[in-house]
């Protein structure tokens, strides 16, 4: 079956193991406390683009990490009818470059590539994505702290990737001078919060109105939040 005219969607994940996920929130959360809000914030992630393979014609994938073979990931394959495919590579840098070579070879006439930190995030930033795609060479989904919670390319870009510190508020603009340099054409999606830190944990509990926040993630942040006046 050709995919000439299929494009990718891939969201990156961690399996849900206490210690491994979700650091940079313990504390003040507990490991079992951080990875069962790394486990939610994965599942919305999917719950969120599951409408987009009828209607744009998307595939959707999910990048897992350390072990494809993992249950969590054999469970959302299943519920949420998502492909698994590997993380490969020493960096995210490297990763990320690894899967867009991957599924370009595949056929796909684009790939973007999205984190699962974003429980607020729009289905609909991922579609302005794909459209951008038609008349840019890359788009970039920018956060406020300077990196960037999605990319998408119309062709494998090694160089995007490469001498980046990540998890750095350097991140998004010397991409940005990357692209520059190799005269590609690039377009923005609306700029979006990730949570990896505890104040942006906190500003997620303190967010008058959660619009998109899914009922299970809602119940999460109250259970977190009455735990932390109390500590």
């Amino acid at each position: 079956m050709t995919k000439s005219k299929t494009q990718a969607l891939v969201v990156y994940a961690k399996a849900p193991i206490p210690g491994t996920v979700k650091t940079r929130l313990c504390p003040p959360l507990s490991p079992e406390e951080a990875t069962a809000l790394h486990s939610s914030f994965v599942m919305d992630a999917l719950e969120r683009t599951k409408t987009l393979s009828g209607k744009h014609n998307i595939d959707r994938f999910l990048a897992c990490e350390p072990d494809i073979d993992h249950p969590f990931f054999a469970v959302l394959r299943s519920r949420y009818g998502v492909q698994l495919i590997h993380q490969k590579g020493e960096d995210l840098g490297e990763r990320m470059h690894g899967t867009m070579r991957e599924l370009f070879q595949r056929g796909y006439s684009s790939v973007v590539i999205t984190g699962c930190d974003l429980p607020t995030l729009p289905a609909g930033e991922l579609t302005q994505a794909f459209s951008l795609l038609n008349t840019h060479d890359c788009v970039l989904g920018p956060c406020p702290d300077g990196g960037y919670y999605l990319i998408g390319l119309q062709r494998p870009c090694p160089e995007l990737f490469a001498n980046i510190a990540w998890s750095t508020p350097e991140v998004l603009q010397l991409t940005k001078e990357k692209a520059a340099a190799l005269n590609m054409k690039l377009g923005h999606t609306n700029s979006w919060s990730d949570v990896d830190t505890p104040e942006d944990l906190q500003a997620l509990i303190n967010e008058k109105n959660k619009k998109g926040l899914s009922e299970r993630t809602a119940r999460l942040l109250q259970t977190l939040a009455s735990r932390l006046i109390q500590s």
